[in-house]
């Protein structure tokens, strides 16, 4: 068997006899994981770190303890250059508009390196969904030239926290609208926010009209969902 797994390029064998260590290829991992999702077995699988793509260690960092989810990134790191780490990251962000999840944890890494990160930052600057992370961190970053972050930036990183927010549950939700601050500077809010196009907007202010828990508040996120809905 350990033959036929060498031969495909699935394993390597070091050593021989009882000291034999066999360890899994990069081939070998995805193998593994095919099976196992055959076999409908739930495991923590993930491709093997210099098999991993930008996307991948997104999707899996969001998923694991700060700790653990530095520590992949670290060892993904080490096999590339900050800068081309950077762009990987944002291109990989900018795929799905509607995922703010992999959005903030992009921008979150990126924010990390520094300014090793100055050309990925601004080629993100094309993209609508990234262009407020990115003019906020040229703007900390001190980058000549660079554009301020406008009242639309601001108004998409508190959707995007607020979609991550929904989907963690009604508490959750809530308490981050109250974040906010008191009632009359949300309902301040709601009457701009509406403008912005993000795409889970109307879902936004369709679940603050049913959850929170200030009436004035729900009355104008219905005004607002009923501005937004009328644009299209």
């Amino acid at each position: 068997m350990l033959a036929w797994l060498k031969g495909y390029g699935m394993a390597e064998v070091e050593g021989e006899g009882d000291e034999a260590v066999v360890r899994l290829t990069p081939l070998g991992v995805e193998g593994v994981v095919h099976l196992i999702d055959d076999a409908d077995i739930e495991v923590d699988a993930r491709p093997a770190i210099d098999a991993m793509t930008a996307l991948d260690l997104l999707s899996f960092g969001s998923e694991l303890p700060e700790d653990e989810a530095d520590a992949e990134f670290a060892d993904w790191l080490k096999l590339r250059e900050p800068e081309e780490a950077a762009k990987e990251l944002l291109r990989a962000a900018a795929e799905d508009d509607a995922d703010a999840l992999i959005r903030v944890q992009a921008a979150s890494l990126v924010g990390s390196l520094g300014e090793a990160a100055i050309p990925a930052w601004q080629e993100a600057l094309k993209h609508p969904s990234l262009r407020p992370y990115a003019a906020t961190h040229l703007t900390q970053l001190d980058v000549e030239d660079a554009p301020e972050p406008t009242q639309s930036d601001t108004h998409w990183l508190i959707l995007d926290m607020w979609t991550i927010s929904a989907g963690l549950g009604r508490q959750e939700f809530v308490s981050s609208l109250h974040d906010i601050g008191p009632s009359s500077m949300l309902t301040g809010l709601l009457e701009v926010i509406w403008k912005v196009p993000h795409p889970h907007l109307e879902e936004l202010l369709d679940a603050i009209s049913t959850m929170h828990p200030d009436r004035q508040v729900g009355k104008a996120a219905k005004r607002a969902l009923f501005k937004a809905r009328s644009t299209k």
